[in-house]
């Protein structure tokens, strides 16, 4: 896209209906989606962004048939989980939407329909495998077998979880029915299929395109040029199974539509519930070439976002293609693999329910172990470093001195200093970053200013430790004016972290100008049963320390108050407007700090 584009959609890869989410899948598509929506509204953005629970395909009717309860029951009672916990952590969707509705069956089946007319899909008898005991054909998720490239012996007939490689029921070695256990056999069945490798060229076209335009992360890129190398055979886009939407066809019979041509229509459907609720034309956000859609997935959902979804979208021959896939890979815990079927993880229900007021702590510290490029680790030890050392210790301990020595020495005014945070190079490169090429974690590094504050320090009359210079000038009653640049530089240093805290923080910033009275930090001991915190997996219990994080509350406040003693010298383009900039701007450059107070 060469030009700026009019209207962002972003996506969040659709989450399956049959059970809670962790903190692994949180990391992967959804909060660094989060972040980055914020950063978009922040920068005032027309921004779209969807998602929605999939309800449906063999994932679902496992469970159901684990619970033995019906399909619906189950998804009505995920999807209400799913719903309220995004909620909770602070996932700021526009929409979360749900496949099994009536809307989306019908966009779905329209789309499938118009690919089906203009000639797309190949049909075919195969030999797929059938449970002799259960009387039916096996959904891909319903045989299990050895992985061929990596040996897992657990490997699902669509993908194997262990090494990601996506694969066909026949790939499997030794496969048996998770129905009845038993090998299950080869009968004939009719499905439609997508030729991709007629459609290969131009996908391979398109993603070549997109990277003259986007950073693209490298091993994204490489896998999907894998795929290319291998060339791409063949794949069914419906299924033999009773719980999915319907393939719109009069010899279809008992035929769904496959997952994952269901799913990414989810997308669709969930922009079109969007725009009935708020009335404005879906089209905008999916055909027209001035919008930039992103999606933000796991790693073992590159094929489908990457290669099977644009394909059939260049074949619809209606819609936008996306500008962007910022894929993450795993994050494990403590060193291994987070498992569902193991229930080895950190579940965000028990998350929510144990540690209510810890929300914005856990995103933080997601934030800073983002797994951008290779796979990251979630300990319990380093949640409570990265609380109590950074967020409390270092940030909060920082902004609370120095906007403690505004009022004591300055009467609460900021001094009006001759000095640009922005022009500081490594610091101006990290907020490049977070928008141009959708990297998130450089937002959490921007709180590494306030660590040792060296850019203040090259620029003050005195070389001494930002702390140490601020303990001096508390203890010093005759307060030298010189000193003003010291107290006017550490503040303006805390404007840039102050600014992108919304982005990453959901409850601790100031919200409809309500405040309360501000309260130290004090320390309280908490046993976590189980280091994995997995509900059962773990014997052993830790004990950690975590400090109540009210500081943290505080120091966004730097966001509200300090639009800038000079606010025409920071670049619209590098820092974004805070709402409450505009009305203080003309208090500029005499703004008066508000007495110490923390959001509600």
């Amino acid at each position: 896209m060469p030009t700026e584009p009019r209207r962002y959609l972003v996506t969040s890869a659709l989450p399956y209906a049959n059970g809670p989410q962790h903190v692994g899948h949180l990391t992967g598509a959804y909060l660094p989606a989060d972040v980055y929506v914020r950063w978009l509204r922040i920068c005032g953005k027309d921004v779209k962004f969807v998602c929605g629970s999939d309800e449906y395909g063999a994932a679902i009717t496992l469970q159901a048939k684990k619970e033995g309860i019906a399909p619906r029951e189950i998804v009505d009672k995920y999807h209400a989980i799913l719903r309220d916990c995004f909620e909770q952590i602070g996932i700021s969707f526009d929409i979360y939407h749900r496949t099994s509705s009536n809307l989306h069956t019908t966009t779905a089946q329209a789309f499938f329909k118009t690919l089906y007319e203009k000639g797309v899909f190949v049909e075919k008898t195969s030999e797929q495998y059938y449970d002799t005991e259960y009387e039916q054909f096996l959904a891909d998720r319903y045989i299990i077998g050895t992985c061929p490239k990596c040996s897992f012996e657990q490997a699902y007939g669509d993908q194997c979880e262990r090494c990601g490689t996506s694969l066909s029921p026949s790939d499997l070695i030794a496969p048996h029915s998770l129905l009845s256990g038993a090998p299950p056999e080869l009968r004939s069945t009719k499905h439609w299929y997508l030729p991709m490798g007629r459609y290969q060229a131009a996908v391979s076209e398109w993603l070549a395109q997109a990277q003259t335009h986007e950073v693209w992360k490298d091993w994204v890129v490489q896998q999907c040029g894998s795929w290319f190398e291998q060339g791409l055979a063949d794949r069914a886009m419906t299924r033999d199974l009773s719980w999915g939407v319907p393939v719109p066809l009069p010899d279809a019979d008992g035929k769904v539509l496959y997952v994952w041509l269901d799913a990414p229509i989810g997308y669709i459907s969930a922009t079109k519930a969007l725009a009935e609720r708020d009335g404005f034309d879906w089209r905008d956000y999916w055909q027209q070439t001035d919008t930039k859609l992103v999606h933000f997935i796991g790693k073992d959902n590159v094929v489908f976002h990457c290669v099977i979804f644009p394909m059939l979208l260049q074949a619809h021959n209606n819609f936008v293609l996306p500008t962007n896939v910022p894929a993450n890979q795993f994050m494990n815990l403590e060193g291994e693999k987070m498992s569902t079927s193991r229930n080895y993880a950190v579940w965000l229900p028990d998350f929510l329910r144990d540690f209510p007021d810890k929300q914005d702590v856990l995103r933080y510290v997601l934030i800073a172990n983002m797994p951008e490029n290779k796979d990251s680790s979630f300990s319990w030890l380093d949640f409570q470093t990265r609380n109590n050392s950074e967020l409390v210790a270092i940030f909060g301990n920082f902004v609370h001195r120095v906007t403690s020595l505004l009022h004591k020495y300055y009467n609460g005014i900021l001094p009006n200093v001759d000095w640009d945070i922005l022009q500081h190079r490594a610091i101006r490169d990290r907020v490049s970053a977070i928008g141009a090429g959708l990297r998130i974690s450089p937002i959490h590094r921007t709180i590494s200013v306030s660590r040792c504050s060296k850019c203040p320090d090259r620029c003050s009359p005195r070389r001494q430790p930002v702390f140490a210079r601020t303990r001096a000038l508390e203890n010093d009653k005759n307060r030298p004016r010189c000193d003003s640049s010291r107290i006017g530089s550490c503040a303006r240093t805390n404007t840039l972290p102050g600014a992108l805290l919304p982005t990453f923080f959901a409850f601790y910033c100031p919200k409809n100008d309500r405040y309360a009275a501000y309260q130290p930090c004090q320390t309280r001991a908490r046993r976590i049963g189980r280091v994995g915190y997995s509900r059962g997996t773990r014997d052993r219990c830790d004990t950690i320390i975590v400090r109540q994080n009210r500081i943290c509350r505080y120091t966004t406040l730097m966001t509200a108050w300090l639009p800038y003693a000079n606010s025409e010298s920071l670049p619209y383009n590098m820092l974004p407007p805070n709402p409450l900039r505009t009305r203080l701007k003309a208090l500029a450059p005499t703004i008066v700090c508000p007495p110490i107070l923390i959001a509600v």
